[in-house]
């Protein structure tokens, strides 16, 4: 009976993964469920050899982790699922919207459930102000803040209430950037995400130091809830681990100076979590070489970038972005992927973008993302510096 129920639990897991790479999300989070049911499976044909019958330390070892593992998923699973209704204090003299995916056609489905949450509260409350935060993406037509404020303001919230910060790319920087937007003292804030987002949204926010913060849960798709679920969990252990080590809202994407070798090699390491290090190689006036290696770190989805970079240059004022020779500039929409353990290497010439650049301090930046899926994601930009 029991090796029975464990291979009809690893049948359902497999199939479910592969459920979910119908999705076509371009990450490999599909294959934990195809792990979870092997598991099962070889569980089952242990019992049936009676493995665990001539091996009772490793029964008794097998057994505790079993325990462990479960007790640790349904914990957060709680935490995650006492979240799930959260529907945020009245009065609130902000709310924020997360960003996530949007189209040429509008947000993608996962944003949209936070937008008509938030037009939801916004009616109930005509004095609470709307921080729509979310920078562009790689592969999205405009920002996440001005596809937000269109939809907002064709389904009726007039503009004045609506503020656009555009230029986050995590929910860290989400928070961290939407500070800026508010007049103090305020009379409490609303974190407008998915339900099995608010949870980790919410302690993000208090990491970061709002004050009298609440959540107010959108929806999602049911079918997708245990995918997403267990990728929160796995979000949740990673920001435990983390939290104690370097505070998010201090994770520095760039150091003070480059570290530099008699080759000329500029290198700058990440200090997140993420586990990547950039180097630049071959400069010239006219282009460069990106060196990108990934070891260890804890990114949850695939790493990717696309074609887009920036490059500024070092003046009294500070970095300002060098000026482009043409007057409208587009990028392809393309998924590079960064492999683990690997070194991607990328030829940037940018001729035709900046001509031939004059003698000076530049940087380099590159915008990375950690894909989970179709409208869960965290992007970071990476700089590298380097002279010519």
């Amino acid at each position: 009976m029991k090796k029975g129920i464990l291979i009809i639990l690893g049948i359902l897991s497999m199939l479910y993964g592969l459920l979910v790479l119908r999705v076509g999300s371009g990450t490999l989070f599909w294959l934990f469920w195809e792990a979870i049911g092997l598991f099962f499976v070889f569980w089952a044909y242990l019992l049936h050899k009676s493995f665990f019958e001539t091996h009772k330390k490793i029964r008794i070892l097998f057994r505790v982790m079993t325990v462990a593992a479960v007790v640790v998923l349904v914990t957060f699973c709680g935490m995650i699922a006492g979240k799930f209704t959260a529907e945020g204090e009245p009065g609130l003299d902000y709310i924020i919207v997360l960003g996530a995916q949007v189209r040429e056609d509008g947000p993608s489905v996962v944003l949209k459930y936070r937008l008509d949450a938030a037009k939801e509260y916004l009616n109930e409350n005509p004095d609470t102000v709307c921080i729509v935060s979310g920078g562009q993406g790689i592969n999205e037509p405009f920002s996440e803040a001005e596809g937000m404020a269109d939809y907002l303001i064709k389904n009726g919230i007039a503009k004045d209430r609506i503020l656009l910060e555009d230029k986050a790319t995590s929910t860290v920087e989400n928070i961290k950037n939407s500070k800026a937007y508010m007049k103090t003292p305020y009379n409490g804030v609303g974190i407008v995400t998915n339900n099995f987002h608010i949870f980790r949204a919410v302690q993000i926010a208090k990491r970061q130091g709002l004050a009298n913060v609440c959540g107010i849960a959108a929806g999602s798709n049911m079918l997708y809830l245990p995918n997403n679920m267990l990728r929160e969990c796995g979000g949740i252990l990673k920001d435990w681990i983390f939290s104690n080590q370097v505070p998010e809202d201090e994770m520095s994407l760039e150091a003070d100076q480059p570290v530099r070798d008699k080759d000329a090699i500029y290198v700058m390491e990440n200090e997140s979590e993420w586990g990547l290090e950039l180097q630049v190689t071959d400069i010239t006036p006219e282009g460069l070489t990106i060196e990108c290696t990934q070891s260890g770190g804890n990114p949850i989805g695939e790493l990717q970038t696309g074609s887009y970079y920036i490059v500024e240059k070092k003046t009294d004022e500070g970095w300002v972005p060098v000026e482009y020779l043409l007057d409208n500039v587009g990028w392809t929409e393309e998924a590079w992927m960064i492999p683990g353990n690997e070194t991607a290497t990328w030829e940037v010439n940018w001729e035709w973008l900046y001509g031939k650049l004059p003698a000076g301090d530049y940087r380099i930046g590159k915008e990375i993302m950690d894909f989970r899926g179709p409208g869960d994601f965290d992007k970071q930009m990476f700089y590298v510096e380097f002279g010519i």
